[in-house]
């Protein structure tokens, strides 16, 4: 199944999960996009982080059984979640119907706009001095001065 996005991604190979035959192989297909467009392999450390960008992008999972074999077109699954700190991260997941097999990939968002929330550092502290004069303020308020 095939998978679109939109603008500047991080996709990284987080996990796969494999009780396969041994001839039994993944991989992912990025299209479509401004300078990452290829085939990377399903094996967790083959492959670091890529930048993708491009107007419109697709990322296709495939699998085949036998090196004679040819690829074939995965169903994928996809959840989002959204925190602060990470800002829009989907993970995609892979699934044959046929083996215990999935490639799960994680894809962050670099666009300013789904990026995580900028913290902003405010000072609530209030010194002494402040408290004292507060202090004395209710004080007077309170006895009628």
């Amino acid at each position: 199944m095939i998978e679109t996005f939109y603008g500047p991604w991080t996709v990284e190979l987080v996990n796969n999960i494999v009780a396969t035959p041994q001839h039994y192989a993944e991989q992912f297909i990025i299209a479509g996009s401004d300078a990452s467009d290829g085939a990377y392999p399903g094996v967790p450390g083959h492959t670091p982080a890529l930048s993708v960008s491009g107007e419109e992008w697709t990322i296709t999972m495939e699998n085949r059984e036998h090196p004679t074999q040819p690829w074939v077109a995965t169903v994928s699954r996809s959840s989002a979640t959204y925190t602060s700190q990470e800002g829009l991260v989907v993970y995609l997941s892979s699934d044959d119907n046929k083996y215990n097999t999935n490639i799960i990939l994680r894809c962050q968002s670099l666009d300013p706009k789904h990026g995580p929330m900028q913290t902003i550092s405010y000072d609530f502290t209030v010194s002494r001095e402040a408290m004292a004069r507060y202090r004395l303020k209710m004080s007077q308020q309170k006895h009628g001065h």
